[in-house]
């Protein structure tokens, strides 16, 4: 029987080295109310700014999510000197 070694995660869970290179690939994706919360604007501000084609989703049926790179490239790119 072979045992996997298990490591703690940023939050303190145990994770499997399987879940920890997944994780790793795969990017978390922001929901449209964690994004308008972490730009400090409302939801529908978000959604206008999808709308305008200024700020980039990714559609999963009717859901918005958002990829945080992405999203701070967004914030990058907007930074006045």
């Amino acid at each position: 029987m072979r045992s996997e070694r298990v490591t703690s995660s940023d939050d303190g869970r145990s994770v499997s080295p399987a879940e920890t290179s997944r994780d790793r690939a795969l990017p978390r994706l922001l929901t449209l109310p964690e994004v308008a919360a972490f730009l400090s604007v409302s939801p529908k501000t978000v959604r206008r700014l999808i709308a305008s084609g200024e700020l980039g989703c990714v559609r999963i049926g009717a859901q918005l999510r958002f990829e945080r790179d992405t999203l701070f490239q967004w914030i990058s790119a907007r930074r006045e000197q």
